[in-house]
């Protein structure tokens, strides 16, 4: 069964129009298809599992988020957030899966327990060499925080490590192939050596690259890295 390649963000409490989540969902798959042009093809599709073209600017973004608009209440409040996804090629296992789950604001009377919007891109193993590469999973999590300038995520194969739930977490950054860390966390605390390494995303954070193979399960050497970084990130006061 193919394995796949998780790139996870995750951002709390922000205040939003439903077009300003729009431009960012449209900018988000325009950098995509940059990237990769294959990626330019990635489909929004209906409740009903109907495939519709692929986004092709801000409006068209906004009606696919109305669509997926998700009713919910705090208390005697009630909150709207949209979950809108996106697939290559196919519905059922497609190669690249894109989820996003936006527009939740900080909850008032909720502090402390973890709510977060995410971004979340599923891609097969066997999706192809164009798509099954270090520099592009890289540039997935450098467009996602280019665009939605999250608190932190990480990239890694799905399962490894187990994406944290929902209200069930502490919501702190999880060491992986990949980390990433925004300017909430101090970067410059963690302390790894080669062939690990620190290196900043512009302005907005931090990436703590454990290894620069692609990550394997069961291989040793990347393994022992990724223990390191973990190590670093608590010892730094950055993982749980």
């Amino acid at each position: 069964m193919p394995k796949k390649y998780r790139v996870q963000l995750y951002w709390q409490g922000r205040q939003a129009s439903v077009s300003q989540m729009a431009d960012e969902l449209w900018e988000f798959t325009a950098s995509l298809g940059e990237l990769e042009p294959r990626l330019a093809r990635l489909r929004p599709f209906t409740r009903e599992d109907e495939l519709l073209q692929p986004l092709t600017g801000p409006q068209h973004a906004e009606a696919v988020l109305t669509h997926w608009e998700v009713r919910w209440r705090t208390g005697a409040v009630e909150r709207a957030s949209y979950k809108p996804g996106l697939v290559l090629d196919r519905l059922e296992d497609p190669p690249v899966r894109v989820e996003l789950v936006t527009g939740i604001e900080a909850l008032a009377g909720l502090e402390g327990v973890w709510v977060p919007n995410r971004l979340e891109v599923l891609v097969r193993d066997d999706a192809g060499d164009d798509l099954v590469r270090p520099d592009v999973l890289l540039g997935v999590l450098r467009a996602g925080v280019r665009v939605f300038e999250p608190d932190w995520g990480f990239v890694a194969v799905d399962g490894d490590p187990v994406p944290p739930a929902p209200l069930f977490s502490k919501g702190r950054p999880e060491a992986a192939w990949v980390v990433y860390l925004s300017r909430e966390y101090p970067a410059d605390r963690v302390a790894v050596r080669d062939p690990s390494a620190v290196y900043a995303v512009g302005d907005l954070g931090s990436i703590v690259l454990a290894h620069p193979e692609l990550p394997a399960p069961g291989t040793g050497s990347q393994r022992e890295a990724v223990a390191k970084v973990e190590e670093a990130l608590r010892a730094a006061g950055i993982a749980a």
